[in-house]
């Protein structure tokens, strides 16, 4: 296997595991706490990367504007994003959440068209159309009625926090730092809001052994070595086949769900989840997004 689909399997995997990680997560502390330890852990290991690489100098050329961006860009991508992510699994189930998630792939196009000036096509006010009725889908799990018994904070939180990290995603396309030193500052920025939001509205976790390891895998693995093996994978690698590849990253998650969680995974909600995946690679239309 070449390396990059060597990478490229390592982050799908640790993507594919995240909606079982926030569920063990979530029982063993706060949602703030737990994106507190994982941000700060994502943060170290970011930042022994820049030192591995040699980067560190490049800190001296960010001046107080680029630092205000991208410290605002990790306010809203990943601090926001995340917390509304790990949230809605208070509020809905594993499914609804993880399927409702993958959304955002969508809306880099929907935003793209506002703020990168993309054209509106056909194509993809179909691939709009399909995405939704998949979500629609997965909500009600065929029953229609139920539409408006769904678990609708969670559903909320899920299609708001979409909708976060593909504006998110978009705007990053107009930014042009070293992907590595503007990814620490990110999850730097999310760090330190969380640890303000634990001060303020919560306190500080007992870690113990057996939750560390569920902190590890979200903090190094998910948001750490996932972002680094993906940045491998799509830059030595055939972008679109990468892109491709990651569409396996929300069947595995529901996976995993039933595996280790219990969660029953009915038919309709896998079919709903295929909906919006069609409409993503209908609306991309061979382009690769990368968020």
């Amino acid at each position: 296997m070449k390396k990059p689909y060597i990478f490229a399997t390592i982050t799908i995997i640790l993507w594919g595991t995240s909606s079982v990680t926030i569920k063990h997560l979530l029982a063993e502390f706060t949602g703030l706490q737990a994106l507190f330890c994982c941000f700060s852990l994502a943060s170290l290991l970011l930042f022994f990367a820049i030192c591995i690489q040699g980067k560190l100098k490049e800190f001296k050329k960010y001046k107080f504007k680029d630092y205000a961006i991208l410290f605002s860009l990790g306010a809203f991508g990943v601090f926001l994003y995340n917390m509304l992510n790990t949230y809605s699994y208070n509020f809905a189930t594993g499914t609804e959440a993880a399927a409702i998630n993958y959304l955002w792939p969508l809306w880099i196009i929907i935003t793209s068209i506002f703020i990168l000036k993309e054209k509106l096509t056909k194509r993809k006010i179909i691939a709009t159309a399909i995405s939704l009725f998949g979500m629609i889908l997965v909500v009600t799990r065929g029953d229609f009625t139920s539409l408006a018994r769904a678990n609708s904070i969670g559903v909320a939180m899920a299609f708001v926090c979409s909708f976060c990290y593909g504006l998110f995603s978009t705007l990053c396309k107009k930014i042009h730092y070293d992907k590595v030193i503007s990814t620490f500052l990110f999850f730097l920025s999310g760090a330190l809001i969380a640890f303000v939001c634990v001060l303020l509205f919560s306190s500080f976790p007992t870690i113990t052994l057996q939750n560390s390891l569920w902190l590890l895998l979200r903090g190094f693995g998910q948001f750490g070595i996932a972002w680094l093996a993906w940045n491998i994978a799509l830059t030595k690698g055939d972008t679109v086949k990468m892109a491709n590849l990651a569409l396996i990253t929300p069947f595995l998650q529901l996976a995993m769900l039933a595996i280790f969680t219990g969660e029953k995974i009915g038919l309709l909600s896998v079919l709903g989840l295929v909906f919006i995946i069609c409409g993503t690679i209908i609306a991309r239309g061979g382009e690769t997004l990368n968020g």
